[in-house]
């Protein structure tokens, strides 16, 4: 069975290698990988999306990808306990990204390399279960960074203007963090900061969809 998909994946690559891969030098992006495509992955900030454009030079060998990444999350405990209020949480995530990569050739399987720059930013609160009489205890987290970093990756055109990319990423990435924390009713916020500096290999991007214009 494993020989017989491998054989017919490799007939689908020629078939497609064989036609015109694409009509147009510009693609929308749509990747679902979330925030290691900044190399920021010591922080969570709830699922991102990322939503972007891919523009080729004419000679169709350097492209332009710029990506914005956004991701908002809630969750809220329901204890089903009387005069009790749950846990809350939420977080919010906002990015940009610009990559410029070279494909190394027009075949049905594309490999390329490139660079490129970002910046994100990052927010999370918390709100501990409590009674309703009782103040929450309540912590907030801000998160921003700004990479840069190499890319090696492929493109599989499954279809005519349609194809699927896969890569890793050596980013390095330099990042600041506030924390803020109170207790109960107190007035006044306890706060600390921390800055970071991450040198890492990621394989985000593994499911980034392009569909090329007509």
């Amino acid at each position: 069975m494993k020989k017989v998909l491998v054989v017919a994946m490799l007939v689908l690559a020629v078939a497609v290698g064989a036609q015109d891969l694409r009509t147009m030098d510009k693609a929308i992006l749509f990747t679902f990988s979330g925030l290691s495509n900044l190399g920021v992955t010591n922080y969570n900030a709830g699922p991102a999306t990322g939503v972007g454009a891919k523009i080729f030079n004419a000679a169709g060998t350097m492209a332009y990808r710029p990506c914005i990444l956004f991701g908002m999350s809630s969750t809220e405990e329901d204890p089903d306990i009387d005069d009790y209020v749950g846990e809350k949480e939420s977080a919010t995530s906002f990015g940009v990204m610009f990559d410029v990569i070279k494909h190394l050739n027009k075949n049905a399987i594309t490999p390329y390399i490139g660079g490129g720059a970002g910046f994100m930013k990052m927010s999370q609160s918390t709100e501990s279960g409590h009674m309703e009489d009782d103040d929450p205890d309540e912590t907030k987290r801000s998160t921003s960074g700004f990479t840069l970093r190499g890319i090696l990756g492929v493109e599989w055109f499954v279809k005519k203007n349609i194809s699927l990319s896969g890569e890793y990423r050596l980013a390095f990435t330099k990042g600041s963090q506030e924390n803020k924390s109170k207790f109960g009713g107190a007035d006044d916020w306890n706060k600390s900061s921390a800055s970071e500096t991450e040198i890492g290999i990621g394989s985000s991007g593994l499911f980034t969809l392009a569909i090329y214009l007509k």
